[in-house]
């Protein structure tokens, strides 16, 4: 099963023109601390039930 951090970069932080109009950066501290404590599900709408089954499979044999 991958796990995975889909999202590596902060749109915020990124090069694009658009990012960077931020002036004050720290105002998303809280968003940036609370994705650095989250782990990513590859869970999405297009997976059969077996696929849906592995995973959550794995998540209750790792916390039992």
């Amino acid at each position: 099963m991958e796990l995975d951090i889909y999202y590596p970069v902060f749109s915020h932080c990124g090069e694009h023109p658009l990012a960077t109009g931020y002036s004050r950066r720290e105002q998303f501290s809280a968003s940036e601390r609370i994705h650095s404590a989250l782990f990513h599900l590859p869970l999405h709408n297009h997976m059969s039930f077996q696929e849906q089954n592995i995973i959550t499979g794995v998540l209750y044999d790792y916390f039992k």
